[in-house]
């Protein structure tokens, strides 16, 4: 089986930009020189205005952050590393403030909400959860290890298995390097699309497990239009059986297959791990293409529950360069699955 490749962008339904967000947009120039622009609207234009400044800027980052609400920034230059969390604006001010302060070169801004609603439930109301495996996504992937007690947690200074409570899982029966989320459901759970999109593929993946064949499930959603798109993929894995194929346009709440436990799985559930294409630790907009013999590595995989410690910055977003990407809570309200 050859790769897959994202559809082209003319082909993907793009989902309306939530109430509340604005658009931002970091540019490069030659020798160094950098800029950070924001406005308030998701009809505004601050990369085309930044061009109008100095044509030959590149865009290195651009996307969504919320007017009223949390956002999360990083600051990434050539001689340092630094993050800010605060409301609306307030974080990239402080971020532009620093390294003008500062005299930082090239300078790539990142910028998430703390929450974007776009998504439902994968599962119908009157679907009993049975169950939560320990964990979820772990923000302490790769070599990295995190000191937990910066988030106001105990537990090690080096954790290598980290929820998204900051909450130390490393002698847990938690999975290390996990990259979604595992809801035990009985066999023949009808499994929902979580937001409009596009499938990417539907397929028989063989695997080096028992049950020899793992039936699997890619779609890409797209919010928002033009440079400040914001695109994720979602993957729905362990299903019994699907009903969508590639290229197929699919509507938020849409039967996608039933839950299983086919493939690598140790018992009926849906197993659920959301991508972030755009905005990356390191990247403007990532390429995406989907091995025919595995699943893509988990190069900016997020946490759909976003990143919810005490106190503290998410640790995915920053510390894992190349790989790595802020987190966002991509839930609609009352419509989060327990865990």
């Amino acid at each position: 089986m050859r790769q897959q490749e994202a559809p082209d962008d003319a082909a993907n339904p793009n989902i309306a930009v939530p109430p509340g967000m604005g658009h931002y947009c970091s540019m490069l120039w030659r020798g160094d020189r950098w800029a950070l622009e924001w406005e308030p609207s998701s009809k505004s234009d601050p990369c085309g205005r930044l061009r109008d400044q100095q044509a030959e800027g590149r865009v290195a980052h651009a996307g969504l952050y919320s007017t009223h609400g949390l956002n999360n920034v990083v600051m990434r230059c050539r001689n340092g590393v630094d993050y800010w969390r605060g409301v609306g604006a307030g974080p990239l001010k402080s971020a532009v403030d620093e390294a003008l302060a500062s005299q930082r070169r090239g300078c790539v801004f990142t910028v998430a909400p703390d929450a974007l609603p776009l998504f439902d439930s994968p599962f119908s109301a009157s679907t009993r959860i049975q169950g939560h495996f320990p964990g979820g996504f772990d923000f302490a992937q790769g070599d990295v290890t995190v000191d937990v007690n910066g988030f106001d947690q105990p537990g090690l200074a080096n954790a290598h298995i980290v929820e998204s409570h900051g909450i130390d899982m490393s002698n847990t029966v938690a999975v290390n390097d996990h990259d979604g989320h595992d809801w035990t459901v009985p066999t023949g759970t009808p499994v929902l699309s979580v937001a409009d999109g596009v499938v990417l593929l539907a397929r028989d993946r063989k695997v080096p497990c028992e049950s020899p064949i793992q039936k699997e499930v890619y779609i890409q959603h797209i919010v928002g239009s033009g440079e400040y798109e914001e695109r994720f993929v979602t993957y729905y894995a362990h299903v019994d059986s699907y009903s969508v194929v590639a290229g197929q346009r699919v509507k938020k709440g849409q039967v996608i297959g039933l839950s299983g436990e086919t493939g690598c799985a140790g018992g009926p559930h849906l197993h659920l791990a959301v991508t972030r294409l755009t905005n990356t630790a390191s990247e403007y907009r990532r390429a995406y293409s989907i091995p025919s013999t595995d699943h893509p590595p988990m190069t900016s995989n997020i946490e759909p529950y976003g990143w919810e410690a005490p106190r503290g910055f998410d640790p995915w977003g920053w510390m894992n360069y190349p790989s790595g990407a802020l987190s966002i809570d991509l839930w609609n309200p009352g419509q989060a699955p327990a865990r």
